[in-house]
């Protein structure tokens, strides 16, 4: 088993390096990025205004209809970002965030963007966490997709999550969270 994740590792730093050295390569990046920039660029410009979250919100989830949650939302004036409980997210943008502790790690990968009517946050998510010793298996990973939109001004929230352990796909979830601003 060690001699095959040496002869991947290996494989992907043969191909890494080969396609990292080809002359083209930085180019071909820039020029993906400025469309990127363009397109996004169009989307934003393509509606009058944005729905605004913004407010202290109290509700429940249908998983767990017993549990009153809460939550703050602030959004920018310019709807480029919210923040959720103090913490500041970036629309149409990927951020990254990872913790590693003694025998433990968790980390994850987002995107929130606007639907194409600016109405509602789209956003996918892939996260991971793992305790204990790395050879003791049982890596959770967790790869799915939620929303946020405003429904009779009530703020709403669906996410849908498949869950896997060591790869192995063992649960999907899927709830729906509904709010009253408070």
């Amino acid at each position: 088993m060690k001699k095959q994740l040496l002869l991947i590792n290996l494989g992907l730093t043969v191909v890494t390096s080969s396609f990292a050295s080809l002359p083209f390569t930085s180019n071909f990046f820039i020029d993906k990025l400025n469309q990127s920039k363009a397109s996004v660029q169009k989307i934003m410009k393509s509606h009058d205004g944005y729905a605004d979250f913004s407010g202290h919100w109290v509700g429940t989830c249908d998983n767990e209809p017993e549990e009153e949650l809460t939550m703050v939302i602030k959004q920018s004036s310019d709807s480029s970002s919210i923040e959720i409980d103090n913490k500041k997210i970036l629309i149409d943008a990927i951020s990254t965030e990872a913790v590693n502790q003694n025998f433990e790690t968790e980390g994850n990968i987002a995107h929130y963007r606007w639907n194409e009517d600016g109405q509602s946050i789209l956003g996918t998510l892939l996260q991971y966490s793992k305790t204990g010793n790395m050879s003791q298996g049982d890596m959770k990973s967790y790869v799915g997709k939620f929303s946020l939109s405003k429904d009779n001004e009530k703020l709403v929230i669906n996410f849908t999550f498949s869950v896997f352990t060591d790869g192995i796909l063992n649960n999907n979830i899927t709830s729906r969270c509904v709010y009253n601003k408070s």
